[in-house]
């Protein structure tokens, strides 16, 4: 996760691309942690799949890319999770928000892809 971000002197992990791969991925992806958490701590996860431009990642051999952008945010989560979970001595689940405005029938040309993601 080094190349996706960084760690803080209190050790939260902090999305800050290291690399041109990285930036280049952040860029495209279509997730985020939301800066404000829920009332009882736990981190609000937002996918944004209307913005997915699906056939953009296959036609520019991105989805590999864009593959290892899914892991980070989800890294992100249960990080930031368990983090909570040790602060507040029972455990926090992550939220997540799916956008799907703007997912139409096109998405079904590259299900493989949104399965294996």
């Amino acid at each position: 996760m080094d190349e996706w971000g960084i760690t803080d002197a209190s050790g939260v992990w902090r999305m800050e691309p290291q690399s041109e791969r990285a930036r280049v991925a952040c860029r495209h992806f279509y997730g985020c942690k939301l800066p404000t958490p829920c009332a009882d701590g736990a981190p609000i996860m937002l996918q944004r799949m209307g913005r997915a431009d699906l056939s953009g990642m296959v036609r520019e051999k991105m989805t590999e890319l864009m593959l290892n952008s899914w892991v980070v945010f989800l890294e992100d989560a249960l990080r930031s999770g368990r983090r909570e979970s040790l602060k507040q001595k029972r455990l926090v689940r992550a939220a997540f928000i799916i956008d799907v405005e703007g997912v139409g029938l096109s998405v079904l040309r590259h299900m493989g892809l949104v399965v294996r993601g």
